[in-house]
This record gives C-alpha cells, structure tokens and sequence, in this order.
C-alpha cells in the first residue's frame, strides 16, 4: 500500500493525543459493559422484582468484574477486539470530522456492516452475547459451523477493512478536477 508511511502518521497523530486514547478506552469499557448488561439483562430483572434495585446494583457490579469468567476465553478476545476496532474506527471519523469541520462524517457500508455484526454476536453466539443473546437468536447462531464465530470474525475484518479504508482516505490527496478548457462564444 503506497500510502502505508502517512496511514501510520496519521495513527500515531490520531492515538498521541489522550483525548483520542482516553475515549478509545471508554468506549472500548462501555462496549464490554453493554454486552454484561445484555447477556445478564434476565438475571438483573428478576434480581430488581425479587430483591430491589440495590441488589440488581450489587448484581451488576459483580457482574461487570467476573463476567470474562462466565464466557469462552475465545468470546472474550473477539469482543475485546471488536470493542477495540471500534472504538479506532469511531476515533478516526471523530479525527476527520474535528479537522476538516466538515458536517459529514462517512461511516461507509463496510463500517456500517461491520459495527452491526460486531454488536449483534462480539464472541460465541452460545454465550449469548450481544444483541442476539437479547433477541433469543443464540440457538440458530450456534447451530452454525463454529458457533457463530465466523460472524465475530467476519465483523473484525470488516472493521478492520472500514479502518484501513478511511484512514487512506484521509492521507490521500483530495484534488478537485476542473475542465479547464475555454470555450469560445462567436457572435455574428
């Protein structure tokens, strides 16, 4: 790739600044309490009809520090890898839009895909994660050849492609072409 040098600039300009690697981190935290909270939703209910909401509180505090132990070491990694790319995807969009001020971001169909796979199934469809553990689609999911894994991996490549992609187009000159040729009014 002819561009690979100004990619990785623009990367290291991007991820330099703590602003852009501290949201990286939030959003990366917020993507693996979204999928607790959507992998417990059932357990945090019952807990609030049964006991209050203190208790669905102390729930899901638990919840949020062991649940990488509840899940398949293999959902854990594609999830933390989807939250990461994610989170690099949104920082990059965030870049471009803070530095051209322009009113539209792309966000592509790749990306678009890529974040919908990724946050439909992050790991194992089996672990119910994501939003097909809250639609009850995790059964068909897993009845797939690697349980679902192939949408998580699909959804990092995607991602991945989206991140490549954009930040090409950012280092890559943007030149207008003008037709400058006259043209030539004869009047009679």
């Amino acid at each position: 790739m002819k561009n690979m040098g100004g990619i990785l600039k623009l990367w290291k300009d991007i991820f330099g600044n703590w602003k852009y690697l501290s949201f990286l981190f939030l959003f990366m935290l917020f993507f693996y309490v979204f999928n607790v909270f959507v992998s417990n939703a059932g357990n945090l209910w019952y807990t609030y009809i049964q006991n209050g909401f203190s208790k669905m509180i102390s729930l899901s505090f638990i919840s949020i520090l062991t649940f990488w132990r509840t899940i398949l070491p293999s959902s854990f990694i594609t999830m933390l890898i989807i939250g990461l790319l994610t989170g690099v995807l949104i920082n990059i969009m965030i870049y471009n839009f803070n530095s051209i001020r322009n009113n539209r971001v792309k966000l592509g169909l790749a990306s678009s895909i890529g974040f919908f796979l990724g946050v439909f199934t992050p790991g194992c469809a089996a672990c119910g994660l994501g939003l097909a553990g809250l639609l009850g689609l995790t059964a068909s999911l897993a009845s797939l050849p690697f349980q679902g894994r192939e949408i998580s991996l699909l959804a990092i490549i995607l991602i991945s492609f989206s991140i490549v992609k954009t930040s090409h187009n950012l280092v890559s000159e943007k030149t207008c072409v003008i037709n400058t040729q006259k043209t030539e009014r004869r009047f009679n």
